[in-house]
């Protein structure tokens, strides 16, 4: 039985204190000793939740009936899990995609606002946006804001779909429902208001640096090839960081795109001389095209759990018919 010691463990405590089955959860799982090992030392709060993420993958993994093995090295390098079932091996690696420290900041402030806001007896629901130039939350007495949205609503005396208020410039709040269930306001945030950082997935040419994941799809090229393995990336998606399951398709798989075909006149079409036809679709490949040593990704998002296998066939996953099938039926779900 895992116990939980009392010294150095504080960032183990706090988030039991928030998700109090995680110990029932890690009871029942067969690296359970590995996991607890390095959550009951870590400092880091990134690295502690970054093996969290590592649990909660391999939970996944165990559950779907595979053998599973925490941190085997391979050529002087640990990838976080190595599945077996039947003579098939893979290997994993997991990225905790985290928010931003703005949106953590975010999340936490609206979180104060929307507690405040709901003590007001209106029977509407109010959507809250912050201008994108609010940079320091905590110079903003939310007490204030309240007051100032209750003297808003008081003069109005009736209340209509869309009606709006800016309040100390930074902050927009929409009515967005009337004669709601409740007896006080309810609230909704807006997403928009994240700090949501594209380059966490895409690779622009104009970043100095690789980004974690772009790391990742050639860190074990040497182990792929010596021992023939499929290797897949599993991506821990923080809710907060604004990111979808859609745009990892998009960028893994391809996408859509369309285009402007040039050089054929069309006629008396004013402004249009040199445009053959404007909206034709073609495909952009996706990374997958680029890699053929990864054999796909597992996408973790609202505790849900997807998989995208590289759609080339040649690539190594498709020669391994235990693992093969048994991921299919994960993409399926």
């Amino acid at each position: 039985m895992v116990k939980r010691k009392s010294m150095s463990e504080n960032l183990l405590l706090t988030y039991c204190n928030y998700h109090p089955g995680f110990m029932e959860e890690l009871e029942s799982f067969s690296e359970k000793k590995a996991i607890y090992n390095k959550l009951n030392v870590e400092k880091s709060e990134i690295q502690f939740l970054s093996t969290v993420s590592e649990f909660y993958f391999g939970k996944f993994f165990q559950n779907l009936g595979l053998s599973i093995v925490y941190e085997k090295k391979y050529l002087g390098k640990t990838p976080d899990w190595t599945l077996k079932i039947g003579n098939d091996i893979a290997i994993v690696d997991v990225y905790r995609l985290n928010s931003t420290q703005r949106s953590k900041e975010i999340n936490f402030f609206q979180g104060k606002l929307f507690e405040e806001i709901q003590s007001l007896n209106y029977n509407i629901s109010l959507k809250i946006s912050f201008n994108e130039n609010l940079n320091n939350f905590k110079k903003n007495n939310i007490s204030d804001i309240v007051k100032r949205l209750n003297k808003w609503l008081l003069e109005k005396k009736v209340y209509e779909v869309g009606n709006k208020v800016v309040i100390l410039e930074f902050f927009t709040f929409e009515i967005i429902k009337i004669n709601t269930q409740f007896k006080y306001v309810s609230c909704i945030g807006n997403l928009s208001s994240l700090d949501y950082k594209l380059h966490k997935l895409n690779q622009y040419k104009w970043l100095d640096n690789k980004n974690e994941i772009t790391k990742k799809l050639s860190k074990y090229n040497d182990v792929i090839t010596e021992n023939n393995l499929p290797y897949f990336i599993a991506i821990d998606v923080e809710f907060l960081s604004g990111f979808e399951y859609y745009e990892f398709k998009e960028y893994f798989r391809g996408k859509e795109v369309f285009f402007i075909d040039y050089g054929i006149d069309l006629g008396d079409v004013q402004g249009l001389d040199d445009i053959k036809y404007l909206g034709q679709e073609w495909t952009e490949l996706g990374l997958f095209y680029e890699n053929i040593n990864l054999s796909g990704l597992f996408i973790r998002h609202n505790k849900e759990i997807k998989l995208l296998l590289n759609p080339l066939k040649k690539q190594i996953i498709y020669d391994n018919k235990c693992l093969l099938e048994t991921f299919i039926n994960v993409e399926k779900l």
